[in-house]
């Protein structure tokens, strides 16, 4: 872990605090972690989205676009439960470590606006630092 990139030490904070808020005694491999066997799960109305969904923890180092092509190295990635609210603070923090290209791919499932939304509550509730301007340091990959 780099020492010197709070976004990232702030990461592995909320992921600490993400496996107990959903009763998880440690991260397990993607293709082991059934949602069902934590929550019934729903699509959300305002995002169409899943309510519950996985978040692989390494993707503060690696996209999660680079990752999926790795099959192996993806099914077998520790993972954790989160809500899509969740998974929005944790792709923000990712944003802000800058430390993937790309890093947008939040955006897939929701739009920018209800990332940020979802970014200002769960701060608030994690006690984590909102900087307002962090959709600045989105990138695709494309840029020059």
């Amino acid at each position: 872990m780099d020492k010197s990139n709070k976004w990232i030490k702030i990461y592995f904070q909320v992921v600490e605090k993400l496996l107990k808020y959903h009763n998880m005694p440690q991260p397990l491999p993607f293709d082991k972690l059934k949602i069902a066997n934590y929550y019934k799960n729903y699509k959300l109305t305002e995002t169409y989205g899943w309510k519950y969904q996985r978040h692989h923890i390494e993707e503060i180092y690696i996209s999660g676009a680079i990752l999926q092509t790795y099959k192996e190295a993806y099914a077998k990635g520790l993972s954790i439960i989160v809500t899509q609210e969740q998974h929005c603070l944790l792709h923000y923090l990712i944003v802000l470590a800058q430390t993937t290209i790309p890093n947008n791919g939040m955006l897939v499932q929701v739009d920018i606006a209800a990332w940020d939304k979802f970014v200002k509550q769960q701060c608030e509730i994690f006690e984590v630092e909102y900087v307002p301007n962090w959709h600045d340091y989105l990138k695709s990959g494309l840029e020059f």
